[in-house]
């Protein structure tokens, strides 16, 4: 499970719903009351939110550039702490995120802290994007991605950090 998903169908929800992303209550109340699982449809990993596929629409530039300032909301946070340790309680499950080792599941057995270089990360995402029909730069990516890191590593609540024992 990558947990950024998660992130990015909260966000998803959120601009569908026209909620305006300075309202922190209403993005609460949105993603607290959805629901988020993590299915398998013909061998592929999808998410669905309130039955709903959205895997396909999590990466487009508009998801990309409102992310992070969902993402920092502490009730949004908590709300799919939630659902993903609810996902992690149905079975053995890999899951990538930011907080995962140091808020979801601080105590896995095994935590691996992997980062990648700016450029394989634009790079990856890039491809991610183009496939996905969405006209985007590298340039337009990396900014993105700085600005992305930038407010994850400073938000107050479950900021991206290297667990202790990772």
């Amino acid at each position: 499970l990558d947990t950024g998903l998660m992130y990015r169908a909260a966000t998803w929800l959120v601009l569908s719903e026209s909620i305006p992303l300075d309202d922190d209550k209403e993005m609460v109340a949105a993603t607290s009351r959805s629901k988020m699982e993590l299915k398998t449809r013909q061998g592929i990993e999808i998410l669905t939110v309130n039955d709903k596929d959205v895997t396909e629409k999590l990466r487009t530039r508009r998801i990309e550039r409102a992310v992070s300032r969902v993402s920092k909301v502490q009730g949004v946070r908590e709300a799919l702490v939630s659902h993903q340790r609810q996902i992690a309680s149905e079975g053995p499950i890999v899951m990538v995120g930011r907080d995962v080792g140091t808020v979801v599941l601080i105590d896995a057995p095994l935590k691996i802290y992997l980062d990648a270089s700016l450029d394989v990360r634009a790079y990856r995402r890039f491809c991610e994007m183009s496939q996905n029909g969405n006209t985007v730069t590298l340039e337009q990516i990396k900014a993105d991605i700085i600005r992305r890191d930038r407010i994850d590593s400073d938000r107050a609540y479950s900021p991206l950090r290297l667990a202790k024992d990772a």
